[in-house]
C-alpha cells in the first residue's frame, strides 16, 4: 500500500466513522447523555457578550464559570455566525469533532510505527475503538473531543520538537499545548504525563529538558488570561472540586493494576479484536526493547484514575498495528524468517487474497463494534423530547422538541 493508498484508506476509514458516529446524534432531537451544562455555558456566553460571567445560570446559578473555555467560544461562534441553534450545535458538532482525531492519528502513527501502512492500521484500530469514541460524541464530548484532537497534535508535535529542536518545532508544540490547555483538563494532564515519557525515552538531556520548561513556561504564560482569572475569582476551590469529583467517578488503583492483567477497558462489545491485538503487540515491543508505547499505555491507566483508559486507546491502536505487521501477517504468509527481510508489507498486504480476507473481516467487525456502541450511547443513556429536562432549564425549548 504506498503512501497515497494509505491516506485515501484513512480518509474512507474516516468518513465511515463519521457516519457512524454523526448518525446516532442526527436522529435524536436532544444531543447524546450529557451536555446541559455546556449548552448553558454557552447560553451564557452570548447572552454576556462573550465575556465570560462569574458563574453560569445552570442549577440556580451557583456553579464558577471554571471550565476551560476554548470548545465554548467556538460554539458561540457557530451559533452567532451560521444562525443555528445551541442546542442543535451540542447535539452534532461532538461527534463532528471527534472524527478529526483520526487522521491526526495517522500522522503520530506515522512518526511513531515508521510506515504508512501501520499507521492507517493504526488510525482504523483507534477510530472502531469503543471507548476512544463514546464519551467525545456525547453532548459533553464538545470538549472532549476537542481536547482529545489537540492532546494528539501536541504529541505529534512534540515528536517532531525532540527530532529537531528548532524554534518552528518549538512554536507548534506550544501552540497545541496552549489550545489543549484551553480545551479539556484530562487532556492537558495526560499531554503533561506523556511529554515527561517522551523526554525520558527521547532524550534525558539538560538542553532538552531546558527547552522543555521553556515549552512549559510558554504555554503558561499564553494561557494566563484563564487560569489567572480563574483564580483571581475563585482561588483553587474549583480545582479542588475538580480533581474530588473525578476521584469519586474513578477506579481504584489496585482495580486498574488488575486492568493491566485483563486489559479490558477498550470496551470493545463483541470480538476483542483490538485488545487482543494490543496485547501482542505490546510483548513484540517489549521484546524488540521498543517500549515507548507500552510504557505510555501503562502511564495513562495507572496515573490517571478516571479517564487514563479512553487515552490509552491511543498507544493501544498503534500496538494492534505492530502485532498485525509481526505476528498475524506473517504467520498468515507462512513466513519463518525474519520478516524485515522476507515481507513488505506495502507490496504483500493487497497481493494475499487471505490477508484481504482478514483485512475485510477485521474492517467488517470493527464496524459493527463500533455502530452498536453508538446505538448504545443514543438507545439507553439519551434524554428523550418527552422526558422532563430541568438540566436545560428553558420549557421552550421542551414544547419545540415535542
Amino acid at each position: 500500500m504506498k503512501n497515497r493508498q494509505a491516506v485515501g484508506f484513512v480518509w474512507f476509514i474516516t468518513l465511515v466513522a463519521l457516519v457512524l458516529r454523526l448518525y446516532p446524534a442526527w436522529n435524536s432531537r436532544m444531543p447524546l447523555n450529557d451536555g446541559g451544562l455546556f449548552y448553558t455555558m454557552i447560553n451564557d456566553l452570548l447572552h454576556n457578550h462573550l465575556s465570560m460571567p462569574l458563574f453560569t445560570t445552570y442549577n440556580g446559578g451557583s456553579i464558577p464559570f471554571a471550565y476551560p473555555p476554548f470548545a465554548f467560544y467556538l460554539a458561540t461562534i457557530i451559533v452567532k455566525s451560521l444562525g443555528v441553534q445551541t442546542i442543535d450545535v451540542v447535539r452534532l458538532l461532538p461527534p463532528i469533532l471527534s472524527v478529526l482525531s483520526i487522521p491526526a492519528i495517522f500522522a503520530l502513527g506515522r512518526r511513531l510505527l515508521k510506515s504508512d501502512i501501520m499507521a492507517a492500521f493504526a488510525a482504523m484500530f483507534f477510530a472502531f475503538t469503543p471507548l476512544a469514541f463514546d464519551w467525545q460524541i456525547m453532548g459533553g464530548g464538545l470538549t472532549r473531543s476537542l481536547g482529545q484532537l489537540f492532546f494528539i497534535l501536541t504529541i505529534n508535535a512534540l515528536y517532531d520538537f525532540y527530532v529537531e529542536p528548532s524554534p518552528k518545532n518549538m512554536v507548534m508544540v506550544s501552540m497545541w499545548a496552549i489550545l489543549t490547555v484551553y480545551s479539556h483538563p484530562e487532556s492537558a494532564e495526560q499531554a503533561l504525563l506523556v511529554s515527561c515519557w517522551v523526554w525520558i525515552y527521547y532524550s534525558r538531556s539538560k538542553k532538552m529538558l531546558i527547552k522543555s520548561i521553556g515549552c512549559a513556561i510558554i504555554v503558561a504564560i499564553l494561557t494566563l488570561p484563564w487560569w489567572g482569572t480563574l483564580l483571581s475569582r475563585f482561588g483553587f476551590a474549583p480545582i479542588i472540586a475538580v480533581f474530588s469529583s473525578a476521584g469519586q467517578q474513578s477506579v481504584p488503583f489496585i482495580g486498574r493494576v488488575l486492568i493491566l492483567f485483563t486489559l479490558n477497558f477498550a470496551d470493545e462489545p463483541y470480538l476483542t479484536l483490538i485488545t487482543v491485538l494490543g496485547l501482542i503487540g505490546l510483548f513484540i515491543a517489549f521484546s524488540k526493547k521498543q517500549p515507548f508505547l507500552p510504557i505510555w499505555m501503562l502511564l495513562a491507566l495507572l496515573i490517571d484514575s478516571r479517564s487514563g483508559s479512553r487515552f490509552a486507546t491511543i498507544p493501544l491502536a498503534m500496538l494492534a498495528a505492530i502485532a498485525l505487521k509481526d505476528a498475524i501477517i506473517p504467520a498468515i504468509l507462512h513466513i519463518q524468517k525474519d520478516q524485515n527481510d522476507l515481507l513488505d508489507l506495502e507490496q504483500t498486504l493487497l497481493g494475499n487474497n487471505w490477508l484481504k480476507i482478514f483485512t475485510g473481516y477485521a474492517i467488517v467487525t470493527l464496524v459493527i463494534s463500533a455502530y452498536f456502541t453508538s446505538l448504545n450511547v443514543r438507545q439507553n443513556l439519551t434524554v428523550l423530547p418527552a422526558e422532563k429536562m430541568p438540566w436545560f432549564g428553558f420549557q421552550k425549548i421542551q414544547k419545540r422538541m415535542l
